[in-house]
């Protein structure tokens, strides 16, 4: 059974903080059998789609029709080959809303599979580009949670190896009194 949170995990306190990452990254997951995405409350804003409904789940299909149409295509065969393949999804594309605004934004995602081996669920987040260009990396992003996951699990010994791949990348966290290296998280 996974621990509780633990309220002074300086790792947990940064993916709980609301900075500039947090407030920009929104998640979703699709379920593929029933072709329902659910989304958070920054992933529904991103699309323009009302908060509770997204949080409810929507067809597929109303988040690409919201996808430019000259990014629709590209879009749509990376998320494909995601799902063929296995590997990682990665993609910039436009998104128009229906007040009329668009928005650039950075997609990352996965597909997992059931024990049959059928492709199940697609995973991911999705930031306005521009928070991408002000240095938020969606790699230290990724190995933050990892680095939760392992210490929620109490796999101390994976969790040290992500602090390491995590100094490797040369990610800091903000603390309110100082700039702290990663390397304190040992």
């Amino acid at each position: 059974m996974p621990k509780p949170r633990n309220k002074s995990n300086p790792v947990q306190h940064s993916i709980n903080s609301t900075g500039p990452a947090a407030e920009a990254s929104g998640i979703f997951t699709w379920i593929i059998g029933t072709d329902t995405v659910y989304s958070d409350a920054l992933a529904a804003d991103a699309f323009g789609f009302d908060r509770e409904t997204a949080r409810s789940g929507l067809p597929f299909k109303d988040y690409l029709s919201r996808m430019h149409p000259d990014d629709l295509p590209r879009v749509a065969m990376a998320i494909h080959d995601t799902i063929i393949s296995g590997l990682p999804f990665g993609e910039q594309y436009r998104i128009g809303r229906p007040d009329g605004s668009s928005m650039e934004v950075m997609a990352f995602g996965s597909c997992f599979r059931d024990a049959s081996g059928e492709p199940s669920h697609y995973s991911g987040i999705i930031m306005p580009s521009d928070a991408a260009a002000r240095g938020e990396n969606a790699i230290a992003g990724h190995l933050l949670a990892a680095y939760d996951l392992a210490r929620r699990e109490d796999k101390s010994e994976l969790a040290s190896k992500i602090a390491d791949a995590l100094i490797e990348i040369g990610w800091q966290k903000d603390n309110a009194d100082t700039r702290q290296s990663v390397s304190h998280l040992h």
